[in-house]
Formats: C-alpha cells, sequence, structure tokens
C-alpha cells in the first residue's frame, strides 16, 4: 500500500505546516524599561545623571547603560524621571547623582568623598564608599520595572 499522501486537507499537512511556522518564527526577545524615580533633588541647576551596572565585576566603575535629565524637570516633589529602554532579564545595580556643577562627573574634595547628591538602587549606602553590587543590585524580568533612589 502506498504512503498516505500529505494534502492540504490531511493531518500530516496541517501539523508539517505548524511546524514550519514554528521553526521560521522568531523568537521574540523579552526586553524591560527600567524607570527610575530620583527623589530629593533640591535645586533646577545641573543634571541629573542615572548610571546602570549589570554585574558585580563593573559596579561602580563601569557603565553599562545611562540616561540623563536636566534638573530643572523635577516636579513639585522634587521628583525626576528617568528610563533606560530593552533592558535584557538579569542582575543590575542603579546609581545616580545631582550633577550640580554641570561637568558630567560625581564631583569629590581631595578625601574622595562626594560633595554632590548621590543615590544608588534600594538606597543602599557603604560604610566608606560605595555599596556592595549585592545591596544595590535589582532583578529585572520580563516586564517593566520602577524604582525610586534618594540622592543625598
Amino acid at each position: 500500500m502506498p504512503p498516505h499522501p500529505v494534502t492540504p486537507h490531511s493531518g500530516y499537512f496541517v501539523a508539517f505546516s505548524a511546524a514550519v511556522c514554528m521553526l521560521l518564527t522568531p523568537i521574540a526577545s523579552h526586553a524591560a524599561d527600567l524607570t527610575v524615580i530620583v527623589n530629593n533633588v533640591q535645586q533646577d541647576d545641573g543634571q541629573i545623571m542615572l548610571g546602570l551596572f549589570n554585574g558585580s565585576d563593573s559596579f561602580p566603575k563601569t557603565i553599562s547603560q545611562s540616561a540623563a535629565t536636566p534638573a530643572k524637570e523635577r516636579n513639585t516633589a522634587g521628583q525626576v524621571l528617568l528610563i533606560i529602554r530593552g533592558l535584557s532579564p538579569g542582575q543590575y545595580a542603579a546609581s545616580s547623582y545631582h550633577d550640580l556643577d554641570g561637568n558630567s562627573k560625581l564631583s569629590t574634595n581631595k578625601m574622595g568623598v562626594p560633595t554632590e547628591p548621590y543615590g544608588f538602587s534600594n538606597n543602599a549606602r557603604g560604610m566608606f564608599g560605595p555599596p556592595s553590587f549585592k545591596d544595590a543590585s535589582i532583578t529585572i524580568g520580563n516586564e517593566d520595572l520602577t524604582i525610586e533612589i534618594a540622592v543625598k
């Protein structure tokens, strides 16, 4: 007996077509947006800077992504909103500072202590320097995430 022919009306054709479609359909990458509300912005001068770090090896030296907005964008509660789009799922840490003097870096005194307001995700603080990546880490999944950082 000859094999069953594959016709548009046979179950074989439907199953074969579904398998081909699944192979040819690109897998959607899940990318999430991180919205950061920076609290305690006290004045309109300068910019609010945001840095995102994608691992303990880079934290807090090498920024993987960043955003900035003028401090004058603050609302009446002293909040500024920044968004980093299209993040892959994983562990990250964020830092923010109010660049009052406009030099695009966190200014420090002669001892290396910051002279501009700054903060980290989870409002983590270190004793004699930045907090650990673990203390500041946040988890980005497949859904958008909103966090708050208070600069002090």
